[in-house]
């Protein structure tokens, strides 16, 4: 068998970033553009509302006019991140546009359910409760430690399992898994090339495509320690818990403290399931 390439990550113990180099950091430049204006650089944060789900290539132009549809969109974005509906690009807003974040949508109409106060959004066909998943690790970068990235990914599964009636094993031979887990730099075949450091962290796919990618360009702490010590890091495990909450079926949740919230701070460890997490993931394997 084949060496296993594994894990893509380079952690620069003394990289230092600031918070021009984000990738959205050019939309700052736009606060409090509002309807009926012309800005330039708008058509970037419209191309940003796309990506996420707010926006349709069928109703929308893609141009730096301010107009109604831009300013539907808008509202709609505000509305899903609990923020002020003003219909502005306000600083709280363009904030939160400039935090990292999931490439997966916000907001996506087919083949989705919400559940109770919409704590909670399922798609994909799910695995059947009770099932023990096969993960395997791909990759194309550079190798760290394996031990301590297998230790994070298996806590990772961990969190999930601890509450919901399914399993999880690592496996070796990629044609026995059901979710691959690989870090990738740039365009990697997929169809959603990554951006470089910042901007989204890592995507993945619902059940049963059980695939997670993470961008090997980011610095990912192995650790606490190194997340305090190390500007601009983002802490692996935090993403991973999300990215295969993705793969069991669970779609991004309004809900600030859960999981499943789109965004990250860096340097940020966000590691245990809010009860609207535990929600959604028991309506959809049952519980342990």
């Amino acid at each position: 068998m084949k060496s296993l390439l594994f894990l893509g990550l380079i952690l620069l113990s003394f990289t230092t970033t600031s918070s021009a180099d984000q990738k959205w950091a050019s939309f700052a430049k736009l606060t409090n553009s509002h309807q009926g204006q012309s800005a330039p650089g708008l058509s970037a944060v419209k191309e940003y509302l796309k990506q996420f789900g707010y926006l349709s290539t069928k109703s929308a132009t893609f141009d730096n006019k301010f107009d109604a549809t831009f300013h539907s969109a808008l509202l709609t974005y505000q509305k899903f991140f609990n923020l002020k509906n003003s219909g502005v690009l306000d600083a709280t807003t363009v904030n939160q546009m400039m935090e990292p974040r999931c490439g997966m949508p916000d907001i996506v109409t087919e083949n989705t359910t919400a559940n109770g106060r919409n704590l909670y959004a399922v798609g994909g066909n799910p695995w059947p409760p009770g099932s023990k998943l096969k993960y395997y690790f791909t990759s194309t970068g550079t190798t760290i430690r394996k031990r301590h990235v297998a230790r994070i990914i298996r806590g990772a599964f961990n969190r999930w399992s601890n509450v919901a009636n399914v399993l999880f094993k690592r496996v070796f031979i990629e044609k026995e898994t059901d979710i691959v887990i690989g870090f990738f730099s740039g365009d990697h075949g997929d169809g959603s090339p990554f951006d470089g450091q910042f901007g989204v962290l890592a995507h993945a796919f619902y059940p049963q495509n059980g695939r997670s990618h993470f961008d090997s360009d980011e610095i990912w702490a192995p650790n606490l320690r190194f997340l305090a010590r190390t500007t601009g890091s983002v802490d692996l495990l935090t993403i991973a818990i999300h990215e295969f909450g993705h793969n069991l079926g669970l779609r991004h949740s309004d809900v600030q403290n859960a999981i499943m919230w789109p965004s990250v701070q860096l340097q940020t460890r966000k590691a245990t399931l809010d009860a609207d997490d535990i929600e959604g993931i028991q309506f959809l394997y049952g519980p342990n």
